[in-house]
């Protein structure tokens, strides 16, 4: 349990539970490590899906889906396969990015 803490206004928020068992990949490669390592080992994971979250943001972007004029001008540069292989690895990758997100 991480306790909530003090919130905006002096409002108390919500504690955060987080069941740390087999099932989770990141607690099962790092149980028993040292706490350095395992503290070096989230700042990577952290760094891996902000990286993701720019691709995936610069992806719409590319796309035209963020609407404004550069987009729809690069959009006219891109070929069908690369954009295909690029929105293919985004679906594939989001679960796991929603899902580590939602640790923090």
């Amino acid at each position: 349990v991480v306790p909530g803490g003090e919130g905006v206004g002096g409002a108390k928020k919500k504690d955060k539970e987080y069941e740390l068992n087999a099932a989770d990949e990141f607690w099962s490669s790092h149980k028993g490590a040292p706490f350095p390592q395992v503290a070096e080992s989230i700042q990577e994971a952290l760094e891996e899906i902000k990286t993701k979250q720019e691709d995936i943001q610069k992806m719409k972007s590319d796309l035209g889906i963020a609407g404004d004029a550069e987009a729809e001008a690069a959009l006219s540069g891109l070929s069908l396969s690369d954009n295909t292989a690029r929105l293919t690895s985004a679906i594939t990758d989001l679960p796991m990015l929603l899902e580590k997100k939602a640790i923090d």
